[in-house]
């Protein structure tokens, strides 16, 4: 006998439908901004003690857990994304990579200095890959342990 998951749809609780399909999760966290600056949406972070984050920076040891999903003011919790599936604005990649017109699909991306997301890896301090951009909005997060330059 096949069995198939239960759903909710409009707020019933119904068989999954054999035209439908489930749409994996990302993996999300939610700790608290615990550096002295405000971050903005796409921020790789990394953890600074007990539930909290601060910016990942290549330029020291950075043990990126995640990038921000949005804003997340100072002593306050947001929602890391850890992998899969991130998207956002153009204007909102812009502001991370330093680029225009959102991010460049298929190329790979770094972390740079002070939360950057960059497409050229940096030749000194730390290596870690941050995942792929699908297309100009939608970033795959696969992120790398970092490596000594």
């Amino acid at each position: 006998m096949i069995k198939k998951p239960l759903v909710l749809a409009g707020g019933e609780i119904e068989q999954l439908q054999s035209s439908d399909s489930l749409a994996p999760v990302p993996n999300t966290l939610s700790l608290e901004n615990g550096g002295t600056v405000d971050l903005s949406i796409c921020t790789p972070v990394y953890i600074t003690g007990a539930d909290a984050v601060d910016v990942a920076d290549s330029g020291s040891l950075p043990n990126v857990i995640g990038i921000t999903t949005g804003a997340i003011v100072v002593s306050t919790v947001g929602v890391i994304q850890t992998d899969g599936k991130l998207t956002a604005t153009t204007a909102e990649w812009d502001a991370r990579t330093g680029q225009t017109g959102g991010l460049t699909p298929g190329a790979a991306y770094y972390l740079g200095n002070w939360g950057a997301v960059v497409s050229t890896p940096p030749t000194s301090g730390y290596l870690v890959r941050l995942g792929i951009a699908i297309n100009l909005t939608d970033f795959e997060i696969k992120i790398s342990r970092p490596i000594r330059l």
